[in-house]
Parts: structure tokens; C-alpha cells; sequence
């Protein structure tokens, strides 16, 4: 497992507790980071073989989930629990959700989900595809990686919502809109070109 250098870590006082409970006794500094300081909350839930489907998969959930073995009294909890919690104090911003498994106890799924025994490792969830990331355990290399998972090639708007949500997005893109009455047939080889596309930037990104 290959982790950058970190200044400054204490003791962690508890293992990961639900979300946004203080976690005092942590303290991280990544020197991609300099500048941002843990503010202490832990952002992560832990997730089981009961809940795991329904919450990652459930419809526009994104989710980052550590699956990982590593226990209470590993030397290396500490450098672990600061690289979770950075990125989730930044990610979660940005509408993603943090979660971990323990593939100790949760043997069925870490065979679901691919995951090799005794291996650390991070997928992200998100429209129903799943991410491997095999960089860096480093805040500031993942959080660069994630912010490269591009939003859907093609966007549906049904509704005042969907043009809200749209007409608000802040970037430089060059979009294509084109209109259709409610239920045309004309929509269906959009829809399959977003799978598509959507597919094959996944592969890219693994």
C-alpha cells in the first residue's frame, strides 16, 4: 500500500462512527494540502451486506466506499482515517457520500464487489457504474481524480427542476439541446448513447 508522507497525526480515539459525529483527537495534514485543516467530523457511515445495494445504487446516489480490513489497533489506522476524511470534507460538497466496509466481517461482500482479501481498496459508485481507483492514497491525487468522473454525456430535463439544475451548471462547456414531445421515440437513441458513452469513459477512467 503506497501512502504519501503526512505531518502531524494523533491518535484516532474511536473507529468510524455515523456520520458527522466529531472525531477531537484526529489530526491530518497532507502536504498536497497545506492549508486545509481537519475540521473533525467524521463524514463516513458504515455499510453492510444488508444495506450496501440499496445505497449505492439507489437512483442518483454517488458514493465513495473504502473497503478495507484494517482494525483498531493497526499502525496504519491513523494515516488511513486522515486520507478518508480529507477527501470526504472536500467530496462531500460536491454531492458525494463516504462509506466503508469492513471485508472482515463482510465476507459475502467483498466477493460481490470484486474485492481481494487483505486489499485496501476504494470504489466509486455513481448512475449505476462502478470505479476502481488504483492511484495514490493521497487526498489531494484522489480528490484530482474524482473531480475527473465526468457528469452524464447527455441530460434528460422533464421538468422546472431539471432546467433549474441546468441552467445553474458553472462550466465552459459547449452544450446541444434538442427538443422532443413528451414520450417520442426520437428520445430512446439518446438514452442509449448515454449508456454507451457513459460505459465507455468508465473503462477509461479504471
Amino acid at each position: 500500500m503506497i501512502w504519501c508522507r503526512i505531518l502531524g497525526v494523533a491518535l484516532l480515539a474511536t473507529a468510524v462512527s455515523a456520520a458527522a459525529q466529531k472525531t477531537d483527537d484526529l489530526e491530518c495534514m497532507f502536504l498536497g494540502y497545506p492549508d486545509l485543516e481537519y475540521d473533525g467530523f467524521d463524514r463516513t457511515e458504515v455499510l453492510t451486506e444488508k444495506n450496501f445495494n440499496k445505497t449505492v445504487f439507489a437512483e442518483d446516489a454517488k458514493s465513495v466506499v473504502f473497503f478495507n480490513d484494517v482494525e483498531e489497533d493497526d499502525p496504519e489506522l491513523d494515516q488511513y482515517e486522515c486520507f478518508m476524511q480529507l477527501s470526504a470534507q472536500i467530496m462531500t460538497k460536491r454531492g458525494y457520500n463516504f462509506f466503508t466496509v469492513n471485508t472482515t466481517k463482510e465476507q459475502k461482500l467483498r466477493k460481490q464487489e470484486e474485492v481481494d482479501k487483505g486489499e485496501d481498496t476504494i470504489h466509486v459508485y455513481k448512475d449505476g457504474f462502478k470505479i476502481e481507483y488504483n492511484g495514490v492514497r493521497d487526498p489531494e491525487t484522489f480528490v484530482g481524480w474524482m473531480m475527473d468522473i465526468p457528469d452524464d454525456p447527455v441530460t434528460i430535463i422533464n421538468d422546472e427542476h431539471d432546467l433549474e439544475e441546468f441552467e445553474d451548471r458553472e462550466d465552459d462547456c459547449v452544450r446541444i439541446i434538442g427538443y422532443f414531445e413528451p414520450g417520442s421515440a426520437d428520445t430512446l437513441p439518446l438514452a442509449k448513447i448515454n449508456k454507451n458513452m457513459t460505459t465507455a469513459i468508465n473503462r477509461r477512467q479504471k
